[in-house]
């Protein structure tokens, strides 16, 4: 299924596009189930099916303003509720990307949380919703030093999003995951994106 996914995005290039760089793409991504035997695998954390949800984080890739900033996630999270099991920096190839791509590349991360408290799917969702816009409203009012690479890309239970500044046929190559056999999904909803008024960004 994944593998029809990434083939349909790359023939989804006509619906994406590319300013005066070929090799740096306007946006584009995957959306899947989360690989729940895969994470198990690769996380060094107790990864109860269903208990647990997958944040996938774009951060500075300077060491210090990614402390800070993973410091901050941790911090928020545990006020909403949340209790951090891990953290796993994603395996990325940029050896493809444009120069406007590259210059503004962030160090992407997965952490993975899960309630303090007993929860229905429902509540655990809304858990989850309150404390992504918690996160994101204090890095905007306090502005801690890499903030402006920060994003939260997803943070769900039953989804993981692979995205960037890519073109479609870039996005299976960038993201050794996505073709990594253990990944398994039932579904693959792909996006290219094309700028009009504004300019593509990571």
């Amino acid at each position: 299924m994944l593998s029809d996914g990434l083939e349909l995005l790359e023939n989804l290039e006509h619906r994406g596009t590319t300013g005066a760089e070929e090799a740096t793409g306007d946006g584009a991504g995957v959306m899947v189930q989360t690989p729940h035997d895969f994470f198990a695998e690769e996380v060094d954390a107790d990864l109860a099916p269903g208990e647990y949800a997958v944040g996938v984080l774009f951060l500075p890739r300077d060491d210090g303003a990614r402390a800070g900033l993973t410091a901050l996630v941790e911090e928020t999270f545990a006020a909403e509720g949340l209790d951090v099991l891990a953290w796993r920096s994603v395996p990325t190839d940029d050896a493809d990307l444009g120069a406007t791509a590259l210059d503004s590349e962030p160090e992407i991360a997965q952490v993975f949380v899960e309630s303090g408290a007993d929860h229905t799917d429902a509540e655990f969702g809304r858990e989850l919703y309150e404390a992504r816009r918690v996160l994101e409203a204090r890095v905007e009012d306090e502005k801690p030093p890499g903030h402006e690479r920060f994003y939260v890309v997803s943070l769900d239970p039953d989804l993981v999003v692979y995205k960037g500044l890519l073109k479609g046929t870039q996005v299976a190559d960038y993201y050794p995951d996505l073709t990594d056999e253990r990944v398994e999904t039932t579904f693959a909803m792909v996006h290219a994106r094309f700028s009009t008024n504004t300019l593509g960004a990571w």
